[in-house]
């Protein structure tokens, strides 16, 4: 039997335009953020990589609020123990997740979801865009190493 969920299998990321530690609650499962998510695959398993997950947020794409909580973008699937270079521009409200240098994921407007219970306690109250935060790196389950990392001023 595993110790983790199959969801939570090889399953990192980098989350950003995240709530601060200090506004979280002790049970809280995620902070609410954007989170550019990756995932490995096992040989032979087809698992895409570079998906946007959205923990008490949503995001605007081409004029419409997209709702949903993970947003499969058909990256890559990545199998075994590989490196992988992962970057995420954003820059202003527009946000692009590139995978190994080639884009799989556009869009815009990172907002906060009003209805969510972690939202309730924290949400300002002059607008629903997220324009700041932190930036953090997230590991499920799974063991995971990152390298090279680099924040650059856009």
């Amino acid at each position: 039997m595993p110790r983790w969920p199959g969801w939570a299998y090889k399953n990192s990321g980098i989350m950003y335009h995240g709530q601060t530690a200090d506004t979280m609650t002790l049970g809280q499962s995620f902070p609410v953020s954007g989170e550019f998510q990756f995932l490995g695959a096992d040989p032979g398993q087809t698992r895409g990589t570079g998906n946007l997950c959205t923990p008490g947020t949503h995001i605007l794409k081409d004029a419409k609020t997209i709702r949903q909580h993970v947003i499969e973008v058909g990256g890559p699937s990545l199998e075994g123990e590989q490196w992988v270079k992962a970057e995420l521009e954003v820059n202003g409200h527009h946000i692009i997740h590139r995978i190994n240098g080639q884009e799989v994921y556009r869009y815009q407007h990172l907002v906060f979801d009003p209805k969510d219970a972690d939202v309730k306690r924290i949400l300002p109250t002059d607008s629903l865009e997220i324009t700041s935060g932190t930036i953090s790196l997230q590991s499920e389950s799974h063991p995971i190493q990152f390298r090279n990392i680099e924040l650059k001023v856009l």
